[in-house]
């Protein structure tokens, strides 16, 4: 993603920032191929985006895994269509021959129930009326917090929140998706 920070850094040009996978899979490769990158933010460091805007060109922020914000993190939502995104696992323990996730983003982890609750109760007081869940495989939500049905028991927990009227799921896989779950979306 290319961006103009000059109104944040107070430099008169344009700066370019490429970020996510690529720029952590391919960091050093993809600046020396592209030599007018300033900045590199893989996928493990977008909170670290604000000081990567006010970094020197030829900075890199990469090689954290993971980016797995706490519901108490700060992150600008804007609400104005009524829906927010909740990230509430990163990683992923699939072996698929078409995809690079494991190798640069880690294997699964979750957080907490009770942390995505308490996000999603503090999105819906500031007016979210759906949260979309995500995560590269959320059927595995809390499997390796030894929660054979973790996502049931998120989704059963996201059902009590009054003012909540529609929960998303993205991005599941068959394979790790359970009966209970199928069970809490029907309910």
């Amino acid at each position: 993603a290319a961006g103009d920070s000059a109104a944040t850094t107070g430099r008169n040009s344009p700066r370019m920032l490429v970020t996510g996978c690529m720029a952590e899979r391919y960091g050093q490769k993809l600046s020396q191929a592209i030599p007018e990158i300033d900045v590199m933010v893989g996928t493990g460091d977008l909170d670290r985006f604000v000081e990567a805007l006010n970094a020197p060109a030829g900075s890199s922020f990469t090689g954290k895994r993971h980016y797995l914000p706490a519901a108490g993190a700060a992150r600008e939502v804007d609400l104005t269509q009524g829906w927010a995104w909740v990230k509430v696992s990163e990683g992923c323990d699939h072996e698929c021959s078409f995809c690079a996730i494991p190798s640069f983003r880690g294997r699964h982890e979750s957080r907490t129930v009770e942390d995505v609750v308490e996000e999603v109760r503090g999105l819906v007081a500031a007016g979210a009326l759906e949260v979309n869940l995500v995560a590269q495989d959320l059927s595995a939500y809390g499997r390796d917090r030894k929660q054979r049905d973790g996502l049931s028991q998120l989704l059963r927990q996201l059902d009590g929140l009054q003012g909540l009227e529609r929960v998303r799921c993205f991005y599941m896989y068959p394979t790790t998706l359970v009966d209970e779950t199928l069970d809490a979306m029907r309910e």
